[in-house]
């Protein structure tokens, strides 16, 4: 939905709403069912104990959204943000993917799992990035006008931000 607002002209602020309250509320459920579900495990074997880096990691996802969510409110759309498009759903798809990837190796216990796909476009994506931000730059040293430097922090920050998503989810299949 943040993609799609980022890239689109309409953002459902209700939508959003509603499905952040969804969220808000399941993390609230899974922090109590973690806590009944630590007090079981005393004595386990480590490598059946519920890992706690996963809900940091989940919690840090949640906190790049909300920033993403953030930018793609107060942006102007302009050449930024559809100059990357390509290449932002594609790191849109792979880390949806990743996500429904993990989820189901949660669920069946499988590991290791392996996201090749997502680290790839990873890579594919910081390099197109870097080129077009070397761009940007060239275009500013020549163009001492009234650029727009407060969309370009704007895009530069969701893009961050998206990209750090996709390195959580790595470090969160590393963990499995």
């Amino acid at each position: 939905m943040v993609i799609d607002g980022a890239l689109g002209s309409h953002y459902d602020k209700e939508a959003a709403t509603n499905l952040k309250t969804q969220i808000i509320k399941e993390f609230q459920e899974n922090q109590r069912l973690r806590k009944e579900i630590k007090q079981g495990q005393a004595g386990e074997p480590p490598e059946t104990i519920v890992n706690e880096t996963w809900d940091f990691f989940a919690h840090r996802i949640w906190e790049h959204t909300l920033a993403m969510e953030h930018t793609v409110q107060t942006r102007q759309q302009n050449m930024y943000w559809q100059t990357l498009s390509p290449q932002i759903k594609q790191l849109a798809e792979e880390t949806s993917a990743a996500m429904l990837s993990l989820a189901g190796a949660v669920r069946s216990r499988q590991s290791p799992v392996q996201l090749i796909d997502l680290e790839t476009t990873l890579n594919n994506v910081a390099s197109q990035f870097n080129k077009f931000e070397q761009q940007i730059n060239q275009v500013q040293k020549q163009d001492k006008s009234d650029s727009p430097i407060d969309e370009l922090m704007r895009f530069f920050t969701f893009f961050y931000t998206m990209e750090e998503v996709g390195r959580k989810l790595l470090r969160m299949a590393k963990a499995l």
